[in-house]
């Protein structure tokens, strides 16, 4: 089992410095210097890696330079290549602070890889509902701002007259 450990161990820490290497031949486009259409083409031909896999290391790697706590639990091997994107999702927009950061590496190193997309499924469905509340509140309030406008102004947007208006011009 200590071997075992140590081959995972040995494999997390290769896959961080890839993630490092990647995002830097990203940023310089140092693929097209290599002869390549793309990052993808370059990863899967040469390093054998898909190109979602790639994509989501650079993902990482660039997400990792906002979070000190949270690029160290990574690195320390506290947290899996799982757990540390939810990590970085959940302090999005940026937050800087440290303490908020160590909390968000506890909590995640406390669940289950399982868990954490559970309640990141939860968080989303939360914030949808409320963005659809604001929205149809918004709708049920501005239509009955439209309605008022309609009345005082039956010509406004574009709408003629209702039918049966009386056509306030003087025929002479």
């Amino acid at each position: 089992v200590g071997v075992l450990q140590s081959l995972v161990r040995l494999e997390d820490g290769i896959a961080i410095d890839m993630a490092a290497l990647l995002l830097e031949l990203h940023e310089h486009r140092a693929w097209e210097l290599l002869g390549y259409p793309g990052l993808e083409s370059y990863v899967e031909d040469r390093l054998g890696l898909g190109g979602s896999m790639a994509r989501q290391r650079v993902s990482l790697a660039r997400e990792l330079r906002k979070y000190y706590r949270v690029s160290t639990a990574y690195e320390g091997r506290v947290l899996g290549f799982v757990a540390t994107p939810w990590v970085t999702r959940t302090l999005r927009p940026p937050r800087g602070d440290l303490a908020l950061q160590a909390h968000w590496v506890r909590h995640a190193k406390e669940r289950t890889v399982k868990r954490l997309r559970d309640e990141s499924r939860a968080l989303e469905c939360s914030l949808l509902e409320a963005q659809v509340a604001v929205a149809e509140a918004l709708t049920s309030r501005l239509g009955v701002l439209d309605l008022q406008s309609v009345n005082q102004n039956p010509s406004a947007g574009g709408r003629g007259p209702s039918i049966g208006a009386s056509d306030n011009r003087n025929p002479s």
